[in-house]
């Protein structure tokens, strides 16, 4: 499982700094790549096994403030499907989960702005936040025997936001 991950800054994407650019693209995208690489033989050779990397639905929709981010995230997405068709032959799956908002430090920055946390909690059709105990079930399940028909996804974890209209 890699869940490893920075924000980066918020703001316009033309905006950003570029050592901070940087610094995010090495954390989220580059070094999962890197990492992948450097395991899948050896998962390969010990007859296969499951990777799953975090991406987050900020990869799956456009978003004003956390624009880099997003491709980052959106990269994960594209590196599971990747790691699924070039080592699939060889036994080996690779899924990502994309979270919405989950109740962790990560997301203090929302919640402890009550307008925003009502806002964004008011976009969720569940009306509430995901917890991280229900991230690492998807985790958990992806990595099982129940998961093992499934490859190269993106399996959201969002109490529903990324489809819903907001109302």
């Amino acid at each position: 499982v890699c869940n490893a991950g920075v924000s980066g800054p918020t703001g316009p994407m033309h905006e950003m700094d570029v050592d901070e650019c940087s610094q995010l693209y090495a954390v989220n995208l580059a070094h999962p790549a890197r990492l992948t690489s450097m395991l899948a033989p050896t998962m390969a050779e010990r007859g296969g096994g499951s990777i799953i990397l975090l991406s987050s639905i900020a990869g799956l929709r456009g978003n004003a403030s956390i624009g880099h981010y997003g491709i980052t995230k959106a990269g994960i997405s594209q590196l599971a499907r990747n790691l699924a068709v070039e080592w699939g032959p060889h036994g080996l799956r690779a899924n990502a989960i994309a979270p919405g908002l989950i109740d962790t430090l990560w997301s203090q920055a929302i919640l402890t702005n009550p307008e925003a946390a009502s806002r964004r909690i008011g976009q969720t059709p569940l009306r509430r936040l995901g917890q991280a105990e229900e991230v690492a079930a998807t985790a958990l399940f992806l990595a099982s025997k129940a998961g093992a028909f499934i490859t190269g996804q993106t399996i959201v974890v969002d109490g529903g936001t990324l489809i819903s209209d907001g109302n």
